[in-house]
């Protein structure tokens, strides 16, 4: 699409506009509900010109440029704020279609409802409400605003006023309201003014696909994914701000660390219009792909976002949030006006929605709507952390299992139970010395102790293989460490992940080390941990880098590990019965009695045989062709000292022959090597 010739103002409304196209065609936004309330501030409200530049007396032209529009902020009765975006007819074009004070709004719904700033604000400002003509459907209406701020009573003048009110709208077709000022300056005569409070869309339930029903063996579950994650990416991720010979290259993200007095740290993402680049801000965009029911976006906290802005006011950017192509319009404006003073710490619920039909895979992306403002404004957008409610099946074991034994096996990071790879990383590796990209470095632990962790990074070549270790073991939980942090090699972390049996989960390593408590900086860091793992089979932990090597200019990026824990669980041997539990009384007089008909049966069965003693008080059905006629202890005679081979009876039972040693006497140690050798014969059924 080409834009040559098209207006600052003009792109950005085309922006919206596009925007707007996917607005709510397959998925809600949790604020969509009947009515749908839209404040001024929300980015779907075009605030019409973006800029204005009044004449010149004398040598003509156009002097500096200003913002026509002003966001004024006020607390009603109950201590709440609210905003309202309001002008003047001074410097008002009404004829003209770049320089004419108004608002236009693009919507689906079956009515409109549009509110104007409170009569005490419009008296606080000693201006008069001016005329306005509204257009929608082909078709224009003007209202005279001072006429209807005269006509209300005492008691609604602290309240928004109904400006105008229209319905019977065709169903979930596409509308545009179009309002402009129609009073223009007049010399030394009041101005009068126009404001916007916010609009209520009446909108007909979406249409939806039914939320996802968990099952009785799921569970929900939240997890949270910071800033830092290596599942989050920033775009784009240097910028060129155009320069008289070229650009000059930077980073358009920032990432921000906040150190609070009780030691812990916190991180979040922003990036701003203050330096446009040659393709213009909002190409900017971070992207997360997900797989749950629910997603929550949060921005920094209130007190992050106001020490950014320092002495000024920050003003927050127009953001879009789009899923699968369908997008919405955050108005993160609203998000932080009522902050609670008790929360300012805490990140701050930008958008949310629930109730998605499956776990299948998504792609979220945040934009970034605004450009560089040509009157000065500096939008900022940030990122503290998106939260996913996942679906989770519940472990066939309730831990602690009843008998069982739970014990914490450590593991060294040079034990031949982990396999590390690639063996062989470079072209000019000698194949008989293969070279390994991963080294071993030690390190004094507290107390002196001599410890030791694995070190590997992206310099080896720009597309290296990917590193890895994997370890298979069978237990409830495991815990990875990566190595203490005074002795990190590299500042900087590469993107990792690890793989439970094939599914992989992100290693948000910067997150791990941003966190350490400073007492216990020295000790292995924590980096990954899972419990509730399946106990009945064996399990392959693999964990690899998630990014190829640098490029020309970027720094080098380390990945270590010290080792890794694990619960083993030692069953009792009921587990591995049909009964899946421990005994029971009932279980016993039940075995009881199946032992007796057993033996009853075989009792039956042998009836009419005569029953005979051999060495070793054993008792066996047969004949034998030998008179015992020593006794045999116990420790010498045993069946397992018979060699046996087997025959059948005519009847089709079986028979078994079984050489056995002679009997016992006190001179077998003299006489054994010359003793013949003596045979019972006996029979079993």
């Amino acid at each position: 699409m080409l834009l040559t010739g098209i207006s600052d103002m003009d792109k950005r409304s085309l922006m919206y506009s596009l925007t707007l196209l996917c607005l709510r065609t397959s998925y809600a936004s949790a604020s969509a509900i009947l009515p749908s309330t839209i404040h001024s501030t929300n980015g779907q409200v075009m605030l019409k010109p973006e800029s204005s530049c009044p004449e010149v007396p004398i040598f003509g032209g156009c002097g500096q440029r200003y913002d026509p529009w002003n966001l004024e902020t006020y607390a009603d009765g109950n201590g709440t704020l609210h905003t309202y975006h309001r002008t003047s007819s001074w410097g008002n074009q009404p004829e003209s279609t770049d320089q004419v004070r108004g608002f236009s709004y693009g919507f689906k719904g079956t009515g409109l409802q549009v509110y104007g700033a409170p009569y005490q604000e419009v008296e606080r400002l000693g201006l008069v409400p001016g005329k306005q003509e509204l257009c929608i459907l082909g078709s224009c209406q003007e209202i005279n605003t001072q006429e209807l701020y005269d006509a209300l009573d005492e008691s609604e003048r602290d309240a928004p006023i109904l400006l105008w009110s229209y319905g019977n709208l065709p169903d979930r077709a596409d509308h545009r309201l179009e309002v402009r000022l129609l009073d223009a300056s007049s010399g030394q005569e009041p101005r009068s003014i126009m404001t916007i409070h916010h609009m209520v869309v009446k909108e007909s339930p979406p249409r939806l696909p039914p939320s996802y029903k968990t099952h009785e063996e799921e569970d929900i579950v939240q997890t949270t994914y910071y800033d830092t994650n290596p599942w989050i990416s920033y775009s784009p991720s240097t910028a060129c701000q155009p320069v008289l010979f070229g650009c000059n290259r930077y980073n358009p993200w920032a990432k921000e660390v906040v150190a609070f007095p009780s030691g812990h740290n916190q991180s979040f993402h922003h990036t701003s219009t203050l330096e446009d680049d040659a393709y213009g801000a909002n190409n900017r965009s971070i992207s997360f792909t997900f797989q749950g029911v629910a997603l929550y976006v949060y921005g920094a906290s209130k007190a992050q976002v106001d020490r950014i802005g320092g002495d000024k006011d920050i003003e927050l950017a127009h953001q879009s949030i789009c899923i699968e192509n369908s997008c919405e319009v955050i108005d993160a404006h609203q998000a932080y006006l009522n902050v609670d003073p008790e929360n300012v710490h805490e990140p701050v619920l930008l958008w949310s929605y629930e109730g998605y039909p499956s776990t299948s895979l998504r792609h979220a992306e945040l934009r970034l709507l605004d450009n560089h403002s040509p009157v000065g404004h500096v939008r900022h957008m940030t990122l503290d952390r998106f939260v996913v409610s996942e679906v989770k099946k519940r472990s066939s074991w309730a831990h602690p299992i009843a008998g069982a034994q739970y014990y914490n096996t450590k593991v060294n990071p040079i034990s031949t139970s982990i396999r590390y790879g690639p063996r062989q990383d470079r072209a000019d590796s000698d194949p008989l010395h293969p070279y390994s990209p991963w080294d071993v470095q030690f390190y004094s632990a507290p107390g002196g102790r001599q410890r030791l962790f694995m070190h590997t990074s992206t310099d080896h070549g720009p597309e290296p293989q990917l590193r890895t270790w994997n370890f298979t073991f069978t237990g409830y939980s495991m815990r990875v460490y990566g190595a203490p942090q005074p002795y990190l090699i590299h500042a900087t972390h590469v993107k990792q992940e690890i793989c439970l049996d094939g599914k992989c989960y992100p290693v948000d390593v910067e997150h791990a080390y941003m966190t350490v408590d400073p007492d216990f900086e020295r000790e292995p860091v924590l980096l990954w941990s899972m419990e509730d793992i399946d106990v009945s089979r064996s399990h392959v932990l693999t964990m690899r880098v998630a990014e190829s090597g640098p490029g020309a200019g970027e720094e080098i990026k380390g990945m270590t590990f010290a080792g890794l824990e694990y619960t083993k669980v030692v069953m009792p041997w009921w587990v591995w019965t049909t009964l899946g539990r421990p005994p029971t009384w009932g279980d016993a007089s039940w075995i009881v009695a199946v032992w007796f008909v057993a033996w009853r049966i075989r009792q039956s069965s042998n009836r009419g045989r005569s029953p005979l003693l051999v060495p070793g008080n054993q008792t066996y059905y047969g004949s034998v062709n030998y008179p015992p006629t020593h006794a045999t202890p116990p420790s010498y005679f045993s069946p397992s000292s018979f060699t046996t081979a087997s025959t059948g009876w005519p009847d089709g039972r079986c028979m078994h022959t079984q050489a056995a040693p002679p009997p016992y006497s006190p001179s077998m140690e003299r006489d054994r090597p010359g003793a013949p050798p003596q045979h019972v014969i006996f029979a079993h059924a």
